[in-house]
């Protein structure tokens, strides 16, 4: 990849990532009097944002096509709580890390009793080669429920600008990576059974330049799960 390239693709990056830190900054000034006696916007370590945010952020209309060729828009997801990650089938990178982070959720959901109440959805940032049918074969990869994991696809401007738009958060080409050449946001969202972004959540641990290790968000999310589904 040549500097300026880099370069540009770097900006971008941190330009979105800035866009939604300026909203969580906003949403914990709103919030700060609100949740000084239950901590639900506590910040995490590593600079992480809130967990769960008491002025949710809600998500637009969209359309988009479920690996059974069914269409999945914002009123199909409505009822439960969900949460939402970003992959591409083949990718060689933290893909199937977060996939199987997916899957653990999919069993400790079952063991916690909450299953019924969430949904988990994976969404594609390359639905020109993710099809119905690539996913379909990716989801038997990962032991997927068909009726609790839901893998979407569809026209890639759509998707992308859901994810920025909508999301908040990154994604963006990488064309001369092979191993990723797409960039894209490695959190789990989770959104209410009314269809707003509660919470934004490390899926891996992560480490920073200093050699730190900053662990993933897994455990916030299931306690937050529990706390929208009334556990």
């Amino acid at each position: 990849m040549t500097w300026p390239v880099q370069r540009t693709i770097v900006i971008l990056l941190a330009l979105a990532s800035l866009g939604t830190t300026a909203l969580i900054v906003l949403n914990i000034a709103r919030n700060r009097h609100a949740t000084a006696g239950h901590g639900a916007t506590a910040m995490q370590s590593g600079g992480a944002s809130p967990t769960v945010f008491d002025n949710p952020i809600a998500l637009p209309a969209f359309e988009l096509t479920e690996r059974s060729g069914q269409p999945v828009t914002l009123e199909t997801l409505k009822g439960k709580a969900s949460v939402v990650c970003f992959i591409y089938t083949h990718c060689a990178g933290p893909c199937p890390r977060i996939t199987s982070v997916m899957a653990g959720l999919q069993g400790q959901l079952d063991k916690l009793g909450t299953r019924d109440h969430v949904r988990l959805v994976s969404i594609s940032v390359d639905p020109e080669r993710d099809t119905p049918e690539r996913l379909r074969e990716y989801a038997g990869w990962a032991h997927a429920d068909g009726e609790h994991w839901l893998f979407l696809t569809g026209p890639r401007k759509d998707i992308w600008a859901l994810i920025k738009d909508g999301f908040k958060q990154p994604v963006a080409e990488n064309p001369d990576n092979t191993t990723d050449p797409i960039l894209h946001t490695q959190k789990l969202v989770l959104v209410d059974a009314e269809g707003r972004i509660r919470g934004f959540y490390r899926a891996l641990d992560e480490s920073l330049p200093d050699g730190t290790v900053v662990k993933s968000q897994i455990d916030e999310l299931l306690n937050d799960i529990n706390r929208l589904s009334g556990k």
